[in-house]
């Protein structure tokens, strides 16, 4: 298997050590492993999702108390 370029971010380490388990055990195929780049995509609009919707349930609240 070709060595794919590995982020520093301990989080994208220890799940390519996990893909790699499960590739070996059969659970993913490798056309399920996702290039580092597509991880940091992924990761960065869950972030903002997540973030978008705190604020959003923050603001509601706020307005709530008033």
């Amino acid at each position: 298997m070709k060595k794919r370029n590995t982020s520093n971010n301990p989080l994208f380490r220890k799940i390519r050590e996990l893909e790699e388990k499960a590739l070996e055990a059969g659970i993913i195929e490798k056309a399920q492993i996702k290039t580092s780049e597509a991880m940091r995509e992924e990761a960065w609009e869950c972030y903002l999702v997540s973030r978008m919707e705190w604020l959003e349930s923050m603001i509601k609240d706020k307005e709530l108390e008033a």
